[in-house]
């Protein structure tokens, strides 16, 4: 028996990997090189956006005068410092992905870059678990748009109304249910409320 032509949609950060805590972390270190410290509100805003998205709320928010590529390099490497000492699946994710694989079309859905998500492959693999994956970087228009599941549907040939979308982040579940998903809402970034 073949798999259903129904598609479960999972985003990266915060669903499949525990990551959200280290990017907060790293950013907040970043940021304070640059004398810049950010309200708990400003980082929940950031959680779902691609990094191009979140550059351009800090240049335009707080006025910030800086070398984007500069500022993206020395965040990469912090990051990747603290992803191999501290990275791990989301509780119960090998588990729930295997026994899915069984039955739905996978794909993933991300606003990580496709470079940075081979290097965060490298150190606990991700991929591997996905039919098909739509990266930062592969659609004009990023979270909270719909363009990036709407890939993934094309991608994966299912229709809006047999996929189900696991997310964790506001600009995340919008994005879902703006492409015609069901849309699952974690509260593992953000409270139930």
């Amino acid at each position: 028996m073949g798999k259903l032509r129904v598609a479960v949609l999972f985003d990266m950060d915060g669903v499949i990997i525990d990551s959200e805590g280290l990017y907060e972390k790293v950013q907040k270190i970043g940021l304070e090189r640059y004398n810049l410290k950010l309200r708990q509100e400003d980082y929940l805003r950031f959680k779902g956006l691609s990094e191009a998205a979140v550059f351009d709320i800090l240049e335009k928010d707080y006025n910030m005068q800086w070398d984007r590529g500069v500022v993206i390099a020395e965040s990469h490497l912090l990051l990747l410092e603290e992803f191999r000492k501290k990275l791990k699946y989301m509780p119960g994710f090998p588990e729930i992905i295997t026994q899915l694989d069984k039955q739905f079309l996978l794909g993933l859905v991300t606003s990580t870059g496709r470079d940075f998500l081979a290097q965060i492959d490298q150190i606990l693999a991700v991929r591997k678990f996905f039919a098909k994956i739509v990266a930062g970087g592969d659609t004009i228009k990023t979270k909270p748009d719909p363009e990036p599941y709407t890939q993934i549907m094309q991608l994966l040939q299912v229709e809006p109304a047999n996929s189900v979308v696991i997310e964790d982040s506001v600009n995340g579940v919008r994005s879902g249910k703006a492409a015609g998903a069901r849309v699952i809402g974690l509260s593992a970034t953000y409270s139930a409320n």
